[in-house]
């Protein structure tokens, strides 16, 4: 129900997208924006992947802004990057120089590593998913990503853009970084070469062999980053970069003297053959995808009859419930309405039975009838027992603008990064001892010397109980260099406001070191204990852990957030959290939060 408030805070502004991957908005809230909202349907949402994805810091990826549940879909806002995709810029172009080509290749490997880095895999790396800013370019749509390792489901699978996609992507193998490893090579190509790689086509191929359009030695790392077995390919997105920057270099392949699996690789050395394997994987690709989507329609219109009327009671429950500030009712009724229909199903059924007529089963007719009837039932139950609850747990005005009063923010602090963007921290405090609020806000603007602003942006958190103390770090910024940052709380919508009756869940920290990244930076790891209490209602089930950083004045220069799943009451768990190349720092704290 708070999705849905949240949901129609958005103002579209336009489609930018749609598919059967979801829908693709640019929206703006308030006087902030704008934003980019991703609708994805959830059946594809992977939870696992967005959960991590905040803790990814590579200025090549989105900032992701909030993330949240609605009833058929699950929703993400990310920052908007202006610019063009690179297949528009394609488009007018027709190939780029080898220059364009390649640093475009080595920004998307940026943030290609930082995603595998994280455990994930884009899996859908091609040149309608990278805009091309003016600070260079940038990946985009993780609609369909998937954790490492993870084998996609038949409808992920076709999802993937063909002559892009890597061949274990279509439902025969499991997805790892060589995979991201294949679309990259393959877009290489096509920049190089102006040619799209269809792979059961010779003229990608041909194009690539001409060595007055792409030099011999990017021809051959095109061509093993993206070849057919993923044991013959470069193995991370890292080797490959190098790979490319020392073929620019005319040094050849800068990992040539690594063992490679070239007994794999030979099985697949033709050209006809790998044709032949590919049709193979796009035959059964389609067919697959031509079945599922068939019987899930199929499977949805014969739903849909039967039960349009009880999903219209579901959601006059659900308006009912939320104006009145009763999410359990919502269940309450929806399930005595499921009883009522699922009791009087089964009584027509036996009466049918017994006059032998149809064989005993209903008519689409009848159990709208019943379920209408069910749902109306639910819906007036829902009425009374929302008129008879009216004001319990409801924040007054008066008691909204205390909640807002005793909302303070004890001290921020911040750096810049050499990429332009802002490291922050802030400590964030509700005094007030019996209101909880739900979604606090924090508004992070930046100023040149001159107090224009630079950027403006909203770090929404997830719920602050009474008398808790949150510390919070992340990223901000669109790449300029601010002069000042300004830190204010914003007022909580009234719906975000309510009495609490939890007690707050207690963590402890200990064991926390700076390791390094293995790209120059620094991460930190440790452990978090969960010592006990309730996790708020509000929470989505896991432990935020920040890490801040301060000088030797004891002021905060650095902050950062990852999030782990909570441990048994009484025992620990493991962090990592994502640091990069840091300013100077004396001291290093973490803190840990339900979230």
């Amino acid at each position: 129900m708070h999705a849905l408030e949240i949901d129609d805070s958005y103002r579209v502004e336009r489609v930018l997208a749609e598919g059967r991957t979801g829908v693709t908005q640019l929206v703006t809230i308030k006087d902030s924006g704008p934003f980019v909202r991703k609708k994805i349907p959830t059946e594809l949402a992977n939870r696992a992947v967005w959960a991590v994805l905040p803790s990814c810091k590579s200025p090549r990826l989105p900032r992701v802004a909030a993330t949240y549940e609605m009833p058929d879909c699950f929703v993400s806002v990310c920052d908007y990057i202006p610019g063009d995709t690179l297949e528009h810029v394609m488009a007018s172009r027709g190939r780029l120089s080898q220059s364009e080509a390649v640093q475009i290749l080595q920004d998307v490997c940026e943030a290609v590593s930082s995603l595998h880095n994280h455990g994930i895999v884009h899996c859908d790396v091609n040149p309608s998913n990278v805009i091309i800013a003016a600070d260079g370019a940038h990946l985009i749509d993780l609609g369909i990503a998937q954790a490492m390792g993870q084998e996609p489901s038949r409808d992920v699978a076709v999802l993937g853009t063909w002559g892009f996609a890597a061949p274990e992507q279509y439902g025969f193998a499991s997805v790892d970084a060589r995979s991201d490893v294949y679309s990259m090579a393959q877009m290489l190509g096509y920049m190089l070469t102006g040619v799209v790689p269809d792979p059961g086509s010779v003229d990608f191929a041909q194009a690539l062999a001409d060595a007055t359009v792409v030099s011999p030695a990017l021809a051959d790392a095109v061509r093993r980053g993206s070849a057919f077995e993923p044991s013959a390919r470069y193995q991370t997105a890292t080797e490959f970069s190098e790979a490319v920057a020392a073929a620019c270099a005319g040094k050849g392949d800068a990992s040539k003297g690594r063992e490679r699996d070239v007994s794999a690789a030979s099985s697949f050395a033709s050209a006809d053959a790998q044709r032949k394997h590919y049709e193979y994987l796009r035959q059964k690709a389609q067919e697959s995808a031509q079945g599922y989507f068939a019987a899930q329609e199929k499977r949805e219109e014969r739903e849909s009859r039967v039960s349009a009327a009880i999903r219209i009671g579901i959601l006059s429950i659900t308006i009912i419930s939320a104006v009145a500030g009763v999410a359990m009712l919502a269940v309450g009724n929806f399930s005595r309405s499921m009883e009522r229909y699922q009791a009087a199903l089964s009584q027509a059924e036996q009466e049918k039975e017994g006059e032998a007529i149809d064989d005993g089963v209903l008519s689409d007719a009848e159990k709208e009838k019943i379920a209408s009837d069910a749902a109306l039932a639910g819906v007036q139950e829902g009425f009374d027992a929302a008129k008879d609850s009216w004001a319990t747990g409801i924040a007054s005005q008066s008691e909204v603008d205390a909640a807002f009063e005793a909302l303070t923010l004890e001290e921020s602090g911040w750096s810049v990064a050499p990429s332009g963007y802002v490291h922050y921290a802030f400590v964030l405090s509700n005094a007030e001892d019996g209101f909880k609020v739900e979604f606090p806000t924090v508004k992070i603007v930046g100023r040149d010397a001159s107090g224009g602003v630079l950027f403006s942006q909203e770090q929404v958190l997830n719920i602050i109980m009474p008398g808790q103390t949150i510390y919070f770090g992340a990223q901000a910024g669109n790449g300029t260099a601010p002069d000042s940052v300004e830190f204010t709380v914003v007022r909580p919508h009234d719906f975000a406001v309510s009495k609490n009756a939890t007690e707050l869940p207690a963590f402890e920290v200990g064991n926390v070191a700076a390791v390094s990244d293995g790209f120059g930076g620094e991460n930190f790891t440790g452990e978090v204990t969960y010592l006990g209490g309730s996790s708020p209602d509000a929470s989505m089930g896991q432990i935020a852990v920040t890490v801040v950083l301060r000088n030797g004045a004891g002021k905060i220069v650095y902050g950062s957030t990852g999030h782990v799943g909570y441990p048994a009451e009484g025992e620990s768990t493991t962090f990592e959290v994502v640091g990069g190349k840091l300013p100077e720092y004396a001291t290093v704290e973490a803190y840990a939060q339900p979230w």
